[in-house]
């Protein structure tokens, strides 16, 4: 955090747990988050269902490699590409632990 400025409220989110592996998913959780929501919606056989809308900004999820693989990395990249979820993962090789 020394080298980053954060000066937009709400725009930095952190993992205040310390766990591994929250932060891939949290990351398109925060996207889908920042959208308007459902889009195009309409009722069929019985159930509601739309679209989600894009989000205003691109997330930037910084994680280094152990955080990518306890997150299961692979699950979280095909979410994104496949609702079209504006992500970008930046995966550091940082070998070590905390």
């Amino acid at each position: 955090m020394r080298n980053i400025i954060v000066n937009k409220p709400g725009s930095y989110f952190g993992n205040p747990s310390w766990h591994l592996g929250v932060g891939c998913g949290m990351a398109y959780g925060v996207a889908l988050a920042r959208s308007e929501g459902y889009v195009n919606l309409q009722v069929k056989n019985g159930y509601p269902a739309g679209s989600i809308s894009k989000p205003y900004e691109t997330v930037v999820c910084t994680i280094g490699d152990g955080e990518a693989i306890m997150g299961n990395i692979d699950s979280c990249l095909w979410t994104c590409s496949h609702y079209g979820i504006p992500v970008l993962y930046l995966v550091m090789n940082n070998a070590s632990w905390g």
